[in-house]
């Protein structure tokens, strides 16, 4: 889960303990996530860039999926790694690429 899904510690726990998931007893789960080598960091900002790059979200909706009880469900400080290491999107142009810092650059020039 961790790193292939790159999932939360929380979302990982709950995964294990579901009914729906894996149905582990609950100290089970607890000490599998005690002893899991994981860098949530990193698995945030996976995450950050899967919904950034490919649901085309803004910055602030990646932050609150990322830490909504119903999302993802990683630490305010994860979510703020995984924002703040986000490269600006890039869309291929017949000359290039175009990143979306450059874009915005030229938006604040024409308005």
């Amino acid at each position: 889960y961790s790193k292939t899904m790159h999932m939360s510690k929380q979302g990982i726990y709950d995964q294990l303990v579901s009914e729906y998931g894996e149905n582990f007893p609950p100290e089970a789960a607890q000490y599998a996530i005690d002893n899991l080598e994981a860098d949530y960091k990193a698995n945030a900002l996976e995450k950050a860039k899967t919904y950034y790059e490919t649901m085309n979200m803004s910055k602030e909706g990646v932050r609150d999926q990322l830490v909504s009880e119903y999302g993802e469900k990683f630490t305010q400080e994860e979510a703020d790694y995984a924002i703040n290491n986000l490269r600006p999107r890039c869309w291929r142009t017949v000359d290039g690429c175009r990143r979306e810092d450059a874009l915005q650059g030229l938006s604040s020039l024409l308005f």
